[in-house]
């Protein structure tokens, strides 16, 4: 396993935000009201008797959108906010609600308020790209290493990397996210070429072969931009787009006048958090600042074929690849386009809808283009919530509701459904796991989601509540999944088959989460035993090193590339694991820099680690009864291991209801295999 890669925990939390709310998506798509169709090139949801559409004005938009803000929930959801409508070439709406300073109680403008508008940035970088396609300086599908100087690609697969490929989040690489995007130095300055030298991911996946999103195809983009230009990135972007579209308070660099402008951020509560700076300074992924003002102009142009106010910044036919689907797991469910995405499938109302979302902490935005009635909608605001789908849905049912009835679903046997057995591991969050089983009634069902799938089409499946569920063939084999109430910015790849050891018995107390762990992360770590003959030694103590190893592994999100700080690790076999530890602040170091990393790690070590991740993930403390003996500092993660049934037979439920996690024993090898079986695979052993 190559150890190359960043980890910083704060950067996986922004990683697992900018799958922009899934689990929202889903608690959308499973609204027992709605129902399903399949035409029109998406999956539609809709009722049999639709409310006749409003007509789409500047006084209707403006009330419906007054009234959407006054609601107490809405609220609760985000300080404030900007709204753009366009329709037709002309401006429907652009206010403001809320406040962009909660403190000094100072309204949103839609005129003069900044937001980080986070991945929609993407959409710009795509367009730059675009422009040079027009000229002929980059060719959409030649290899891009002749674009990137002495920035040498670490290709793997023997197949070239395009730019379609980088476009449509199909380039491969082992680990997607920059996990170094972001700095608390506002005066810090990191140039583009160097960030994407130090932090160049492998790719061990052939090109264009399967989607999952990708923060450094975008930055990759950028870099492209600036080096066939012969202009620092966000000078082109700015001489190219932003100056002829007059969207003059925007920027990729957070200016002292921007600075001056930019909302505050906000967590849960109206906590003000800190500025932060990009790193990339002027990062294509991810950081543009904008007003909702010169978005209106954005879409506008998006929507008249890249002309605005008689300036033309792009052809159609560039246009028409970036608002049609390029990469869709089914016709019928697409992925990707040039720059914009497809997903929240359930709000599009069998419209054509092409969108880009984007999360940074606490600014969060979403552009929804509507390019067959020329309409868009552009929203953002100072939180991190599921306000942009909350009033896209609002809009949709208002202005274009549904008019479809429901699908016709097919009958297939439980035989015919066993080739979409397995597991399904996310391409781009690896510790997300689905496990699909076929049913005698024909359908199929994802562990611990509430109803059953059926199929629609070949390889297209859903639920009466419409949440989505489709599979990809390769040569024959079903080798990828799209959950698209689960996952819905990535594939998910079937695992193969459990290994194999020869040490583990079929009647091993362990054997159920030796194997349904084994095809996930490697449990014989450090072992060079030959595949056909491994043996775990299920007893054996796991060092604290062994321990990070497994967890980076689970997690799958890469390592660290900093050079080792514990002086006792630095020619560590898992020296990149440890660090990766740090950088998450998963361990701490002694005073005199030192892990110790061959002793033994305790349970009530291994469970604070645990604990530490979740908590970050958003994880909330657990309670739960103890008894035995644990320490004061490890007594909140060792609860929420029990309280989650994050463990295996050695603990036991006592007749008080306590349980004894053993806490200051060594961790065992096959104790490890259960904790982490237990987090892919719930069950229902958790503490009550």
């Amino acid at each position: 396993m190559k150890k190359t890669k960043i980890t910083r925990m704060w950067a996986a939390v922004l990683a697992i935000a900018m799958l922009l709310t899934p689990t929202f998506s889903f608690a959308a798509e499973a609204n027992p009201k709605a129902s399903s169709d399949v035409s029109a090139g998406t999956i539609k949801q809709g009722t049999a008797a639709p409310a006749a559409p409003a007509i789409l004005s500047p006084e209707d938009v403006q009330k419906f959108t007054d009234e959407f803000f006054q609601q107490e929930q809405v609220k609760q959801l985000a300080p404030g906010a900007v709204v753009s409508v366009v329709k037709d070439g002309k401006v429907l709406l652009e206010k403001g609600y809320g406040y962009s300073d909660v403190k000094n109680k100072k309204p949103v403008d839609a005129k003069e308020t900044v937001f980080r508008i986070a991945s929609v940035s993407k959409v710009f970088t795509a367009t730059a790209v675009m422009q040079l396609v027009e000229q002929g300086k980059i060719d959409l599908h030649a290899d891009v290493q002749q674009y990137l100087g002495d920035a040498k690609l670490r290709n793997k697969t023997g197949s070239k990397l395009t730019m379609e490929h980088l476009l449509t989040h199909t380039s491969g690489v082992e680990y997607a996210d920059s996990m170094d995007a972001m700095q608390p130095d506002l005066d810090s300055i990191t140039a583009l070429k160097d960030v994407v030298r130090d932090q160049m991911p492998e790719i061990t996946t052939k090109p264009g072969e399967v989607y999952s999103y990708d923060n450094f195809a975008s930055m990759l983009q950028g870099y492209i931009v600036q080096q066939v230009s012969g202009t620092l990135f966000n000078q082109y972007i700015e001489k190219h787009i932003l100056d002829p579209l007059g969207m003059n308070d925007s920027s990729f660099l957070l200016t002292s006048e921007l600075r001056s402008k930019l909302a505050k951020s906000y967590a849960p509560g109206n906590t003000e958090l800190p500025i932060i700076n990009m790193k990339p300074t002027d990062a294509p992924q991810g950081g543009m600042l904008s007003t909702g003002a010169d978005m209106t102009k954005f879409m506008l142009t998006q929507l008249n074929g890249g002309v605005y106010e008689g300036g033309r910044i792009l052809q159609s036919d560039s246009l028409d690849n970036m608002l049609n689907p390029q990469v869709s797991i089914h016709p019928k469910l697409p992925n990707m386009a040039y720059g914009y995405e497809f997903f929240n499938h359930h709000l599009f109302n069998g419209q054509h809808v092409v969108m880009k979302g984007g999360d940074l902490p606490a600014h969060s935005s979403m552009l929804w283009l509507l390019p067959k009635q020329n309409t868009g909608v552009f929203i953002v605001y100072n939180s991190n919530a599921p306000l942009r789908e909350m009033y896209l849905q609002a809009f949709m049912n208002r202005y274009f509701p549904d008019s479809s009835s429901k699908p016709e679903f097919l009958k297939p046997t439980k035989e015919q459904l066993a080739r979409y057995e397995g597991v399904y591991k996310d391409l781009r969050i690896g510790l997300m796991v689905f496990p699909v089983k076929a049913n005698e009634d024909g359908t199929l069902s994802v562990r611990n989601l509430p109803f059953k799938y059926k199929q629609v089409d070949e390889f297209l499946f859903m639920s009466e509540e419409g949440s989505q569920l489709a599979f990809k063939e390769i040569d024959g084999q079903i080798e990828y999944a799209y959950f698209a109430s689960l996952s819905p910015v990535s594939w998910a790849k079937k695992i193969g088959a459990p290994l194999k050891y020869e040490d583990v018995g079929r009647n091993h107390p362990y054997r159920t989460y030796i194997d349904g762990i084994s095809s996930l992360i490697t449990l014989h770590v450090g072992e060079d035993a030959d595949e056909d003959e491994l043996e775990l030694e299920p007893k054996e103590e796991m060092t604290r090193a062994e321990f990070v190893e497994l967890l980076a592994d689970y997690m799958d999100m890469g390592y660290s590339y900093k050079k080792p700080v514990a002086k006792d690790s630095i020619n560590h076999e898992f020296a990149a694991a440890i660090q990766t530890a740090i950088d998450m602040q998963v361990v701490t170091l002694d005073k005199s820099q030192k892990f110790y990393p061959d002793k033994a790690i305790q349970r009530q070590e291994a469970a604070d680690m645990i604990w530490k991740v979740m908590k970050s993930f958003g994880a909330a403390p657990q309670d739960a009864k103890l008894s035995g003996k644990t320490d004061a500092w490890a007594v909140e993660g060792v609860k929420f291991m029990v309280a989650s049934g994050l463990y295996g037979p050695e603990v036991k439920k006592g007749k008080d209801g306590s349980f004894d996690y053993q806490s200051r024993k060594p961790l065992l090898r096959q104790e490890a295999a259960a904790i982490f079986y237990t987090m892919s695979f719930p069950t229902d052993g958790a503490a009550k």
